[in-house]
């Protein structure tokens, strides 16, 4: 029988080596494996298929009349909550340039998932500019002098998207 002090030092060891790649994960989230111009090829590639089914299927239920001769946005890439590439969002602009409807491929396998039409005027609703510039308004506000990191749009739990920023020198915040 082991003595209870070589139990325990074994149970740690254990407990680390559970925890540390857990650590890293969560510390240095990966970069897509698939760049923002492919998802954008992705996109018109699904927009062409949909627009052929629209033309020959007018009734079908994945024809969509809006992605009618789109052409793409600028795609952006939705994170995990953990930081992990989930999608790339891919606006399908309209005549005008106007969101019409959204494709959402994946940031790892380069393939769409979902499509969806868009019922506001662009997306993101608040860019990263803005975002940006409300965390910083709100830094000021409390007093609190630190670094702002670019935004990254994560979805959450709540399966809301979100800006997320890591602060430097903040310390704790109120609120």
């Amino acid at each position: 029988m082991l003595p209870r002090r070589s139990i325990a030092v074994l149970l740690a060891v254990a407990v680390l080596t559970l925890l540390i790649p857990a650590w890293g994960y969560a510390a240095s989230p990966h970069e897509p494996s698939v760049s923002p111009a492919r998802a954008r090829a992705e996109a018109l590639r699904l927009a062409g298929r949909v627009q052929q089914e629209t033309l020959s299927n007018p009734r079908s239920a994945s024809a969509e009349p809006a992605l009618e001769g789109a052409s793409t946005g600028e795609p952006l890439l939705l994170r995990s909550f953990d930081g992990d590439p989930v999608y790339y969002l891919v606006p399908m602009l309209g005549q005008g340039g106007r969101d019409r409807s959204v494709v959402g491929v994946s940031a790892t396998s380069g393939k769409w998932c979902w499509y969806s039409d868009c019922t506001e005027e662009e997306l993101p609703l608040t860019d990263a500019r803005e975002a940006t510039a409300a965390v910083q308004s709100y830094l000021r506000e409390e007093g609190v002098k630190a670094e702002v990191s670019e935004p990254e749009a994560r979805i959450a739990p709540d399966k809301n998207t979100y800006w997320f920023f890591n602060i430097e020198g903040a310390g704790k915040l109120r609120r």
